[in-house]
């Protein structure tokens, strides 16, 4: 599955912290310690192939286009339950859209244009 023993080493990280989070809430109760581990294993995982992708080819500004692109995504649909209102329903939705735009249309747009092939 994995090219490297470091990236294998990710991928069973991320699944066994993906499955304890998962078994833990769904158990409930005392298991959700077992939760938070693996919680703590998924960001873990996630930090250390952030970081050794942001290294590796100066991918800085498309990962940063990536995470912008999953936050406008989350923010209409963490804060659905903030409010009853459609209108500002509608804002957060108009936030998120414009957050995840600016990190697709701009940051990863430029990150791509830094890496050119024709600029070689």
């Amino acid at each position: 599955m994995a090219a490297t023993r470091q990236q294998g080493t990710y991928l069973g990280t991320t699944l066994t912290g993906f499955t304890a989070l998962v078994g833990g809430l769904y158990c409930g109760g005392a298991w959700l310690l077992v939760s938070a581990l693996g919680a703590a294993l998924l960001l873990r995982a996630w930090l250390k192939s952030v970081f050794y992708f942001a290294n590796y080819g100066g991918n800085k500004m498309k990962l940063i286009g990536l995470v912008m692109a999953l936050a406008g995504w989350l923010i209409p649909v963490v804060t659905l339950v903030i409010t009853q209102s459609n209108t500002a329903r509608l804002l957060i939705c108009l936030v998120g859209l414009a957050v995840s735009l600016v990190g697709i249309l701009v940051v990863m747009n430029k990150g791509h244009l830094k890496e050119a092939i024709w600029k070689a």
